[in-house]
């Protein structure tokens, strides 16, 4: 049998492009790169670690990840593509692998999922991030799955494909994923095989004068008073026994919309 005609993404159309700076007030990016910067020898028995950021919605997580792909390319020298994928309750190995698809024509080419996809472009540039986002959503089977599928570096083989996709010598895949904690709705406990094989990093939230910090940098036209108020209402919200915490992503878009209404 012959192998299915593959479409595969440009690699321009899969580099990250314009990224906010993360400001790395615990000094997150930092671990992180140090952990998943490839060795610059093959002779080093070193190699990317798979990382698993923990840690509340909107601290950064995403954005760390992407930070992380534009400085791997400045530290490289290399194009540093980046695949982002989603987890739910819903995702299955057909989501994570890929599968045959009907196009104009006729034709049924093979159309990869995140992983192949992942393999493809590292083999292609030299390196590539993969982004696995809140793989704690992913049901106790789908996560049996995802053990397979993180060693990829012995091949990677996809029926649908009628291939085995593996790692070139040389070539580097570095997999990120974030999870929510444990309590959220929807999120399942990851099993002890998978959680295993990542390095995990937990967020936290930052203290005030971290977050003003970051707020200064992402809202710069806010001025000292707002940016107090939404600390103090963070704060708050983070110290009571209630449903939802504020993230400092909600106070980004606090301050914005103030801003906005403000001046309108």
């Amino acid at each position: 049998m012959n192998a299915h005609k593959i479409l595969w993404p440009s690699i321009e159309s899969m580099l990250p492009g314009d990224v906010p700076p993360y400001v790395d007030i615990h000094g997150i990016l930092e671990d992180v790169l140090t952990l998943v910067t490839p060795p610059k020898s093959h002779s080093e028995f070193a190699k990317p670690s798979n990382i698993l950021l923990n840690g509340h919605h909107g601290l950064g997580k995403s954005l760390l990840a992407a930070n992380v792909s534009k400085e791997l390319e400045k530290r490289t020298g290399l194009s540093v593509p980046m695949v982002t994928f989603d987890c739910s309750e819903d995702t299955f190995e057909l989501s994570l692998m890929g599968g045959s698809r009907v196009v104009a024509g006729g034709e049924t080419p093979f159309v990869p999922g995140p992983f192949p996809t992942a393999i493809h472009l590292a083999n292609e540039t030299g390196l590539c991030v993969l982004c696995v986002e809140e793989i704690s959503a992913l049901t106790p089977g789908s996560q049996k799955v995802v053990n397979r599928l993180t060693d990829w570096r012995t091949g990677l083989y996809v029926p649908d494909a009628n291939q085995v996709f593996r790692l070139k010598e040389g070539s580097h895949l570095v997999l990120i994923a974030t999870m929510n904690p444990s309590g959220y709705g929807g999120v399942y406990s990851l099993n002890d095989d998978l959680r295993s094989r990542f390095d995990e990093i937990h967020v936290k939230f930052p203290a005030p004068k971290q977050e003003a910090k970051i707020l200064r940098v992402r809202c710069p036209f806010a001025d000292r008073g707002i940016i107090d108020q939404a600390i103090r209402m963070a704060a708050d919200s983070r110290s009571r026994a209630t449903e939802y915490s504020l993230s400092t992503r909600d106070l980004v878009r606090f301050i914005s919309n103030a801003h906005r209404l403000r001046d309108r």
